[in-house]
């Protein structure tokens, strides 16, 4: 049994390795980060595919969205709208998948 999860795991490995090589790593690390926030945010009760920032422009009216809002955007001036147009035009998704 222990064998099926090294298995797995150096699966895992070999592709993370292929893959940050095929896209590089900074856009590798950056999609891993983007699809974290999007598990995050359907944890949270939000859309699958929606990111928390963007989620914090669309929910500004609840005190603990704005009051996150607020965080994002004085890390990153308008971070939160950035988010949410990004989300409404589809520039997360590939040019294959963009109507």
């Amino acid at each position: 049994m222990i064998y099926i999860v090294y298995l797995f795991a150096a699966l895992v490995v070999f592709i993370a390795v292929k893959n940050g090589i095929r896209i590089g790593w900074r856009k590798y690390v950056l999609n891993l980060f983007i699809g974290l926030d999007q598990i995050a945010n359907a944890l949270l009760g939000g859309m699958p595919d929606e990111t928390i920032s963007s989620r914090c422009a669309r929910g500004r009216n609840k005190w603990y969205w704005k009051w996150l809002a607020r965080i994002l955007d004085w890390l990153d001036p308008d971070h939160c709208l950035d988010a949410l147009a990004s989300e409404k035009n589809l520039l997360h998704m590939p040019d294959q998948l963009r109507k």
